[in-house]
């Protein structure tokens, strides 16, 4: 058992019109974009260097710096649905920046290193001349990764457990909560498709939708894991 994150748990302002609450959702957004944009800058800088010709290590290694931007976006994001709306979301995303920064490494790291590993497997098959067939396995194993992975961030965006529960939370959850599962693999979806079509830069921009879309979907994982893995 563990506690979730501190927070600022008030109550929004009462009686904003919509045209206000509009307007705050677009600064939120449009702040936020920039923090998201602004963290990950040393990676992405990487991957537009190495321009589609790295190896999967160097990959795995440029995408570092992103973990932690989109788990303080996360943070921030609910911070503004469960706390103060006057608060300023670039001290929110600080917030959970600084809170999280360790935790999220310590899975988000791993996750990386799992689908770099994958990744040159794929290769190796390629250039190897191997049966394609055993591409399928592999494949489902990155997916696999890649959907825990996601839930492990956002398990340690909003809870302090030890690394290893973490990731056996993720693990277990992404197959006892078929729901969130659809909805985040989805999400992966729609990302996959906008770096393909639109490029990194793009998916940068789209960063802070993404993060607050995820908020959403991983709803029900983070009030089951609220409920029964942490003390009031």
């Amino acid at each position: 058992m563990t506690q979730a994150r501190p927070g600022t748990p008030l109550p929004g302002e009462p009686g904003r019109g919509v045209l206000g609450r509009t307007t705050l959702a677009l600064h939120w957004a449009l702040v936020l974009t920039v923090c998201c944009g602004v963290a990950s800058a040393p990676g992405l800088v990487i991957v537009s260097l190495l321009d589609g010709a790295g190896s999967p290590l160097f990959g795995a290694l440029a995408l570092i710096p992103v973990g932690p931007a989109f788990s303080a976006t996360l943070y921030a994001w609910r911070e503004r649905v469960t706390g103060e709306e006057q608060a300023a979301p670039w001290r929110a995303f600080r917030r959970g920046y600084a809170s999280g920064f360790g935790d999220v490494l310590r899975v988000w790291v791993p996750v990386l290193a799992v689908l770099a590993l994958l990744g040159s497997s794929a290769l190796a098959v390629l250039a190897g001349g191997a049966p394609r067939g055993y591409l399928t396995p592999l494949a489902v194993l990155a997916l696999i990764a890649v959907l825990a992975g996601v839930q492990a961030l956002v398990i340690a965006t909003f809870f302090s457990f030890r690394t290893r529960d973490t990731i056996r939370l993720a693990v277990h959850h992404t197959f006892r909560l078929p729901g969130a599962t659809v909805s985040v693999l989805a999400l992966v979806i729609c990302a996959v498709g906008v770096l393909w079509l639109a490029g990194d830069g793009v998916l940068v921009l789209l960063g802070a939708l993404f993060a607050l879309a995820l908020r959403h979907a991983d709803a029900p994982l983070i009030d089951h894991i609220e409920r029964h893995y942490t003390t009031p």
